[in-house]
């Protein structure tokens, strides 16, 4: 696999960007459920980062109404759920890909692997 070490499949724990559409469309050939996988993990992905925001921002309202109660932090709890979530799905997603033999090569920009 040609690339940077720190995009290889392995070392995903957040949601990612495609390299190019052949990468997208090869992961989704290769494995669908893995496809819908990384597809749900991006979308847990976005949401944790609304609800880390939106969490920061219920504590701001809180503290100026009422004062600050460190039972508030609780609602930081959602966010570092759905970011173990995200890890888990593209984890998941990423093994079964390379179950497969997955691959991509960035110079010639195609994906091979091998049917089972």
């Amino acid at each position: 696999m040609v690339g940077p070490a720190w995009f290889k499949m392995g070392s995903l724990a957040a949601a990612r960007m495609w390299v190019s559409e052949n990468e997208r469309l090869g992961l989704k050939r290769c494995t669908p459920i893995g496809y819908v996988f990384v597809e749900l993990a991006f979308v847990t992905y976005i949401s944790t980062g609304i609800t880390f925001f939106l969490g920061g921002a219920v504590i701001l309202v809180k503290t100026f109404s009422s004062g600050f109660a460190g039972r508030m932090l609780l609602v930081f709890l959602l966010p570092a759920l759905l970011a173990l979530v995200t890890w888990i799905l593209n984890s998941t997603a990423w093994r079964l890909a390379r179950r497969k033999g997955f691959a991509y090569d960035y110079e010639s920009d195609k994906c091979t692997w091998t049917e089972s």
